[in-house]
C-alpha cells in the first residue's frame, strides 16, 4: 500500500550501525557508508522506474497534533484491541518505557551494550515506519493507524522493549514486580488484539466481498467504501484493471470499461 515499510528498513539499518560505532569504530563507519549508498541506490531506482509514486504521497502538509496522535496510535495499535484512543495511550506508554530503558542502558554501559543494536533495530524500524506512514495517512486518524496492515511494523517496537528488559533481567522472576506486571500485561494485550483480529476476520471478509461486487457491477454503490475510504479515486484504476484483465476482472471477459 505504500513505500514507508521499505524505507523504514534502510533508515533503521543506519540506526543499528550507529549503535555499533562505539565498539567497532572503523568497521562500523565503513558498513554505514556502504549501507547508505545501497539504500540511496535502491530508492533512486524505485523513484526512477516506479509509476506508483505520486507527489501527493511523498509531500503532504500535516497538522502537527494529528500527526503526533497518528504516530502514537500506530505504535500502540498492536496492544489496543481495535481501540484508537487506547492505542494513543499505549503509544505514549511505549515511548516512556523505551526512554526508561535508555536511561538504564546508559547507566549499565558495556554490560548491556551487546543487545543495544537489536533493540535499536526493532524500535527504529517501527518508529520510522510510523513516521513515514503518518505523512500520508495522518488526516485519516487513529482508526487508520491501527489498521491490520500496519500492526506488524509496530509490533517490532514492543518486541524490542521485551528484548531490552530481558537483557536487563535475564531471570524475569528476579525483576521488580512492576516490570513483571508490565510484561505480563503486554503479552495479554498482544494476544487479545490477535484474538480480536481473528474474531473480526469473517466480518471484514464479508465486507470485502460486498466491495468486490460493487467494483465489478456498480462504482456508485455505497459498498465501495469497503474497498477504499475515497471510492471516487478508484475510477481510473478500475478501467486499467478491466483493460489488462487484472485481479477481479481476470476471469470476467464480459465486463467493459465504463466511467
Amino acid at each position: 500500500f505504500s513505500i514507508g515499510g521499505g524505507l523504514a528498513v534502510w533508515l533503521a539499518g543506519v540506526a543499528v550501525l550507529l549503535a555499533r560505532v562505539p565498539r567497532e569504530w572503523v568497521r562500523a563507519w565503513r558498513c554505514l557508508a556502504a549501507w547508505m549508498g545501497m539504500g540511496a541506490a535502491a530508492a533512486g531506482v524505485y523513484l526512477s522506474v516506479g509509476s506508483a509514486v505520486s507527489s501527493d504521497s511523498l509531500l503532504r502538509v500535516v497538522d502537527p497534533l494529528s500527526y503526533a496522535v497518528y504516530v502514537l496510535a500506530f505504535l500502540g495499535g498492536p496492544l489496543a484491541v481495535g481501540q484508537g484512543g487506547v492505542a494513543v495511550a499505549l503509544g505514549l506508554a511505549l515511548v516512556a518505557a523505551l526512554g526508561a530503558w535508555v536511561r538504564v542502558a546508559r547507566r549499565r554501559g558495556p554490560d548491556i551494550f551487546s543487545v543495544a543494536p537489536i533493540v535499536v533495530g526493532l524500535v527504529s524500524t517501527a518508529l520510522v515506519a510510523a513516521a513515514l506512514t503518518g505523512l500520508k495517512h495522518a488526516h485519516e486518524g487513529a482508526g487508520n493507524a491501527i489498521s491490520s496492515r500496519f500492526l506488524p511494523w509496530a509490533t517490532l517496537a514492543w518486541c524490542g522493549l521485551v528484548v531490552g528488559v530481558y537483557a536487563e533481567y535475564p531471570v524475569l522472576l528476579r525483576a521488580p514486580r512492576r516490570v513483571r506486571a508490565a510484561i505480563a500485561l503486554e503479552m495479554i494485550a498482544l494476544l487479545a488484539t490477535s484474538a480480536f483480529g481473528v474474531y473480526k476476520a469473517d466480518e471484514r471478509h464479508d465486507a470485502f466481498l460486498l466491495g468486490r461486487r460493487a467494483l465489478i457491477e456498480d462504482m456508485k454503490s455505497p459498498d465501495m467504501i469497503f474497498l477504499h475510504p475515497k471510492p471516487e479515486t478508484l475510477g481510473e484504476l478500475r478501467e486499467n484493471l478491466i483493460k489488462h484483465r487484472l485481479t477481479v476482472f481476470r476471469e470476467l471477459p464480459g465486463i467493459a470499461a465504463r466511467p
